[in-house]
């Protein structure tokens, strides 16, 4: 199993914004990382602008949540 390859489908915009949507459109709210719809909106349009997805959505949770190793 190519997991590179899974990773880069699971973050994908496309995809990324089509399971907001859904989220979206079930009215689902945040999960353990706490961010909300809007929230992760955003973080998704940063993704569309060439920001890094993962590295934004790492320091937001970080900054929320105790982290252990």
């Amino acid at each position: 199993m190519d997991t590179t390859r899974l990773l880069e489908q699971m973050f994908s915009p496309g995809n990324l914004n089509a399971a907001t949507k859904q989220v979206k459109r079930n009215k689902g709210c945040g999960g353990v990382d706490r961010l909300t719809i809007t929230a992760t909106l955003e973080k998704l349009r940063q993704l569309d602008n060439g920001s890094n997805f993962a590295s934004l959505y790492w320091m937001e949770v970080t900054n929320r949540l105790p982290f252990w190793v």
